[in-house]
Order: structure tokens, then C-alpha cells, then sequence
């Protein structure tokens, strides 16, 4: 078994200049060793789920973003599984950040940041006090509590896009770059080594 690592960048949302480009790089194992031997040197900040494995970039020159598609899904998956009404109401004020999101699109990261923190800060200030009252109120390794405790244990990595105009809510870039690997899984089992990985 191997692993594709993608790392991608598309300014576009923002009015970067830099042109989208993606990487894809192939290795035996799913170790942080990895990403930490492919962006030496990396300053900025990674937008990533989160794998632990990333912590090993995290110093002073980088910081790590989270990604609210990640967090979406956990409570998208309880409230279609369970029928939840408590996932469901997560799910809306998610929605609600990616709301926000659409209309900034293709601004300028000052007005980006701007209007994040006009627009979508109050809403995170809500569901981090929404997520604290329900944690308390769940069982303990419930598939909500699992929900509400990965979007609480990476908090200021969630909330940081919306201090920072060039930061994306999400790494759906690199999701949609993927795609095409996940999709072709089975038939890409004939590269049978490393090496053809």
C-alpha cells in the first residue's frame, strides 16, 4: 500500500496572482515524517484536516488552518445516520459560514477579512458556545460528542481563515485534486510498487 500527498494552491478566491498548482507526491507510509520532508523550508500557513501527522511542520513560520469541510461532514454523517436535530442545527450554522463565504468570493483579502469578521465571527463566537453547551449535554463517545470534540480540539486553527483574507474556509482545493485518484482507487492497483506509485 502507498500514499499520494497533495498539496495545492489556488489564489484565486482572493485575487492572488499566483497561478493554481497542485503537487502530488508518493510514499510508502502515512507518516508526518513525510509532509515534513516535502515542505521544508514552507513558510505560511497549511490548510489542513486534522492528521496529527502535520504537527511536525508547526514553528514560528508556520501555522496551521483548519478545514471546516472536514468538520461539516462529521455532522452532516450523524444528522442523515441518526436523524440528530443537534447535528442538524451544527450543520446550519456551518452553512451559514459557507454563506458568507460565496459572496466574498474573488474580493480582495482586505475586504475578505473585513467582512469575515463583521459577517462570520459572531457566527463562530455562537457555535463554539453552541458546541461547549452540547458537549455537556451528549453521551460520552457518542458520534455527536466525536463530532463536537474534533471541531473544539483544533478551534483556533478553524477560526484563524477568518482573521486572514488569503486563507480559504476549507481545503477543498486539494479535495478536488484528489478526486480523480479516489475515484480510479481500484483501477490504479496494476502500478504495484513503489515505484510505479
Amino acid at each position: 500500500m502507498g500514499y499520494y500527498w497533495a498539496y495545492a494552491r489556488d489564489d484565486r478566491p482572493h485575487q492572488g496572482e499566483a497561478a493554481p498548482a497542485v503537487w502530488f507526491q508518493y510514499s510508502d507510509w502515512r507518516k508526518g515524517s513525510e509532509p515534513a520532508k516535502h515542505l521544508k523550508g514552507f513558510k505560511g500557513t497549511l490548510l489542513a484536516d486534522a492528521y496529527a501527522g502535520y504537527n511536525l511542520l508547526l514553528t514560528q513560520a508556520v501555522k496551521r488552518a483548519g478545514c471546516w469541510a472536514h468538520v461539516r461532514r462529521k455532522f452532516v454523517e450523524v444528522a442523515e445516520v441518526a436523524k440528530d436535530s443537534i447535528a442538524a442545527e451544527a450543520v446550519k450554522q456551518i452553512n451559514a459560514l459557507y454563506d458568507i463565504e460565496r459572496q466574498i468570493n474573488g474580493l480582495p483579502p482586505d475586504e475578505r477579512r473585513r467582512r469575515r469578521q463583521l459577517e462570520a465571527m459572531p457566527i463562530l463566537e455562537q457555535l463554539e458556545a453552541w458546541l461547549d453547551t452540547h458537549i455537556q449535554q451528549c453521551m460520552k463517545r457518542s458520534p455527536l460528542a466525536n463530532a463536537i470534540q474534533y471541531a473544539r480540539k483544533q478551534w483556533p486553527e478553524l477560526v484563524r481563515y477568518a482573521g486572514d483574507g488569503q486563507i480559504d474556509i476549507d481545503n477543498n482545493a486539494v479535495e478536488r485534486c484528489i478526486r480523480p485518484l479516489a475515484l480510479g482507487r481500484k483501477n490504479h492497483l496494476f502500478a504495484g510498487s513503489a515505484a510505479g506509485g
